[in-house]
């Protein structure tokens, strides 16, 4: 059971990865037709400790394998060794786009709310 904890472990932070970059793609009302003035809200802290979430289980996940892979033995070692940079550079593109897509949402609600106080200041006069 040991020998699949990393897997597990990654897969984890890949379903936490693609999860909040969903969510952050909804919330960030990229399909609005106004594209210039959608009124989007910010980043909810649970999305960022999720993103958070998904790093350790990431770096959890290679500690786990970078300390064991000596007692692995035949196929799971050969994957493992297999598998290691190209999950690094998948990885490190999930977490790139994560941030990306974080910054684009708090982006946007910054100019939301920003947009929100000129309408008001503008109908006070």
């Amino acid at each position: 059971m040991d020998v699949v904890l990393p897997v597990v472990l990654w897969c984890s932070g890949l379903v936490v990865a693609l999860t909040v970059m969903a969510i952050a793609v909804a919330s960030s009302d990229l399909t609005a037709k106004d594209r210039h003035h959608p009124s989007v809200k910010p980043v909810p802290w649970a999305v960022a400790y999720a993103h958070l979430a998904s790093l350790l289980l990431f770096g959890a996940g290679y500690m786990v394998l970078i300390l064991g892979i000596d007692g692995y033995h035949g196929a799971w070692k050969a994957f493992y060794e297999a598998a290691l940079w190209p999950s690094i550079v998948a990885t490190f593109v999930l977490v790139l786009a994560q941030v990306a897509l974080l910054y684009l949402q708090s982006r946007r609600a910054m100019l939301s709310q920003m947009d929100e106080i000129l309408k008001a200041a503008g109908s006070r006069r």
